[in-house]
């Protein structure tokens, strides 16, 4: 993350599976949050996610470590970005 950009880059057996990375302007976010667990495998299974929302309406989700701390951290810079 920069000042300006937010950005995932996905792991290396995640490049494997076709993950792909994404960025996004901190001016375009709208916030990000802890969401839930999922039942499939391959979308994080029993993690808990980090959910980006877009001030578009859309929403990204991403299998991150310290996922509390990366919402925070995000959440942070986009009301910085604001100011």
């Amino acid at each position: 993350m920069t000042a300006t950009v937010v950005e995932f880059r996905p792991s290396r057996a995640e490049r494997r599976l076709r993950g792909q990375g994404w960025q996004a302007q901190l001016g375009d976010l709208a916030g990000a949050e802890v969401t839930g667990r999922s039942l499939n495998l391959f979308a994080g299974g029993p993690r808990r996610r980090l959910r980006i929302r877009l001030k578009d309406g859309g929403e990204e989700v991403f299998v991150v470590n310290h996922v509390y701390e990366a919402a925070a951290t995000v959440n942070s810079a986009i009301q910085a970005a604001q100011s």
